[in-house]
């Protein structure tokens, strides 16, 4: 899934303050956003993005399928 995410909180460009300010932060809003997609651990958190949960026939069969890499990487992030 692609979409675009955009903040036009003010028709002019303002700037809000290094250290916080009186307006709110575009940045600030859209990293918000962003950070509530997913976890630290890239478990979805928005229910609407998440994939339905195969059945028992689907992971029976993906049970002892391996991983494979193409080489180009360092391969599977245990922890993820």
């Amino acid at each position: 899934m692609n979409f675009d995410l955009k903040i036009e909180y003010r028709r002019l460009g303002r700037h809000s303050g290094n250290w916080g300010g009186v307006i709110k932060d575009p940045g600030i809003r859209l990293s918000h956003a962003i950070a509530s997609i997913a976890d630290a651990k890239g478990r979805l958190l928005v229910e609407g993005l998440r994939p339905s949960q195969p059945d028992a026939v689907v992971r029976k069969l993906l049970q002892n399928c391996p991983i494979l890499s193409d080489g180009a990487d360092e391969g599977v992030d245990e922890d993820w």
